[in-house]
């Protein structure tokens, strides 16, 4: 995968049909993926591990989005402990909205 790299040209070079927005508009595809509980929207943020980019996107987000992004973080850390970068989601969540 291709991290941190300009997601928004359109290229599967990779043979990735991906094609969400990085960056500011991040936080609407989080948002969207909230709201419709879709989990390919949602895993697609999740897998960014970029301290900067999360916190960006976090401290973005409507306040009303916080809990559910919590417990969607917290439902997926707990079935996947090993999965510890979701911990820097839940650290930015609670230092951006506490």
């Amino acid at each position: 995968a291709n991290h941190g790299s300009k997601a928004s040209e359109q290229s599967s070079a990779a043979g990735e049909t991906k094609q969400m927005p990085v960056g500011g508009s991040m936080k609407a595809v989080l948002e969207q993926g909230l709201v419709t509980n879709d989990n390919r929207f949602l895993e697609y943020c999740f897998e960014n591990r970029d301290s900067e980019s999360i916190r960006t996107t976090v401290r973005k987000l409507d306040a009303k989005f916080v809990l559910p992004l919590l417990k969607a973080l917290g439902d997926r850390f707990q079935t996947r402990p090993q999965r510890k970068h979701l911990v820097k989601w839940i650290q930015h969540t609670l230092n951006a909205h506490t």
